[in-house]
């Protein structure tokens, strides 16, 4: 690595889950990411988890690789420090409110409808309907915003990505978000999922008062898209190989290698370990 690879102020790296980390079926495409972690803590660096991820997946996450960072779930909604959580209560029960009256309307309609972790259900392969019948697959972990996957199983048993009926219901879902909260979605076609929050959450504001709390300076970003853009008075960004070419522009470092691959990449330029060391 390059003796002029750019490092922030502060011995601490925020890590994206989806695209990042991982790739859109949820697998790594390395098993010795743990290693990389486990050497760039031991030289001093603080590695945690930022993602629009519900707090209890991002905890698997957080602990499979032993990291000792903080957890900021929900584009920041959720911030979680040793094992503390912070979150706006109100928000958490309005969501609730939501995530019942969609059960309720896919129900009357009589769509298919699933609660639990839609994640771990699809990447363990779980039965959550039969053979060629559609879902709607709604998270239950999420405090503070609402995630619902639209699935199909095919004849095989394989959960895969339903957009009709994403598409065909996306109306209907919006009708049942909170009233009182100004709430701005994210629809993504690639996991056939739509994810609601509040407008005034996001990566940036959850990121500075983080920092705040925690007295740093400039920390580390490893992202793959405009969503890990933190701004650059607050982080240094680094992308994978595989992030969108707008994250590319204006991150500081650009690795060419994919996802897991290319946060470990990141993570040894950064604290300056090699091979041998790890």
């Amino acid at each position: 690595m390059s003796e002029t690879f750019p490092k922030p102020d502060s011995h601490f790296a925020l890590i994206d889950l989806d695209g990042t980390l991982v790739d859109e079926t949820y697998n790594q495409n390395s098993n010795d990411l743990i290693d990389t972690v486990t050497a760039a803590q031991s030289a001093g660096w603080t590695i945690g988890l930022s993602s629009d991820t519900p707090y209890e997946a991002l905890k698997s996450w957080h602990e499979k690789f032993n990291m000792n960072g903080p957890i900021l779930a929900e584009r920041g909604a959720v911030v979680a420090i040793n094992g503390v959580l912070e979150y706006s209560r109100h928000r958490a029960e309005s969501y609730a409110v939501a995530r019942e009256k969609i059960g309720e309307y896919f129900n009357k309609q009589s769509i298919k409808v699933w609660y639990g972790n839609p994640v771990e259900a699809i990447t363990q392969k779980k039965s959550i309907a039969e053979p060629g019948e559609a879902v709607m697959m709604v998270s239950d972990q999420r405090l503070c915003s609402l995630g619902i996957f639209a699935r199909r199983v095919t004849a095989n048993g394989v959960i895969v990505v339903d957009n009709n009926l994403l598409e065909s219901q996306i109306d209907s879902i919006r009708d049942c978000y909170p009233v009182d909260l100004d709430t701005s979605e994210d629809l993504n076609y690639d996991y056939g999922l739509v994810i609601a929050t509040c407008r005034d959450v996001d990566k940036r504001t959850g990121t500075r008062s983080l920092l705040s709390k925690l007295r740093l300076g400039k920390i580390a970003m490893i992202g793959n898209s405009m969503a890990d853009f933190l701004g650059h008075d607050v982080a240094n960004h680094y992308s994978v190989g595989n992030a969108d070419e707008e994250f590319k522009a204006v991150a500081d470092y650009s690795d060419p290698l994919k996802y897991t691959l290319g946060v470990q990449s990141i993570l040894k330029g950064l604290s300056g370990i090699t091979a041998r060391e790890q």
